[in-house]
């Protein structure tokens, strides 16, 4: 697992940290419940269910259950279009179909096999609660890539929503960080 990025090692930290959740809050049937997974962490379908589960129950956001609320873009979008809107959502299907997937060609993949070496500027911006892309292997990753520029923010309590949870935030980071790369 170790200097490695995929989608079970994702899973796997998860697990761990769903049942630490459980733990501190003496929540037995979630540690029995977990228990299985913590022992041998594999995604399946089945897996999958049991770790959403508990993931709403003890409050550890979950890719899957994250929703836009309401049917119109956020306000903190103005100039968002309905043409943005669909790619939108368009990306987030081929995200759960291609990335996510069990059967996608990311599933098992190491992230760090698609390249290390990048020709333009690379900035992590990760929140140090985030379990559906966990920090540790990201920074790992982020120590292996080579770049002209190369920069690891953390944005600390955050989580895999970061640009939609903290959206100032990640603007300011944004601007501070990627806008002096930015061509006018």
């Amino acid at each position: 697992m170790v200097g490695r990025l995929t989608f079970e090692t994702s899973f796997e930290l998860a697990i761990k940290h769903l049942q630490e959740l459980a733990q501190s809050a003496g929540n037995g049937e979630a540690q029995a419940e977990l228990a299985p997974l913590v022992a041998r962490p594999v995604m399946t379908p089945e897996n999958r269910l049991v770790a959403d589960k508990w993931s709403k129950a003890l409050r550890l956001p979950s890719i899957e259950s994250f929703q836009l609320a309401g049917p119109v873009p956020p306000p903190f979008m103005p100039d968002f279009s309905l043409l943005d809107w669909y790619n939108w959502r368009r990306g987030m299907t081929f995200s759960a179909k291609y990335l996510r997937g069990r059967e996608g060609p990311m599933f098992k993949r190491d992230v760090a096999s698609l390249g290390l070496a990048f020709p333009i500027p690379v900035i992590f911006i990760e929140g140090d609660a985030d379990y559906n892309t966990p920090a540790g292997p990201a920074e790992q990753l982020f120590n292996q890539i080579t770049a002209p520029h190369k920069e690891f923010v953390w944005v600390r309590g955050g989580d895999h929503f970061i640009p939609f949870d903290r959206p100032d935030e990640f603007l300011a980071e944004l601007v501070a960080r990627v806008r002096p790369f930015a061509r006018d």
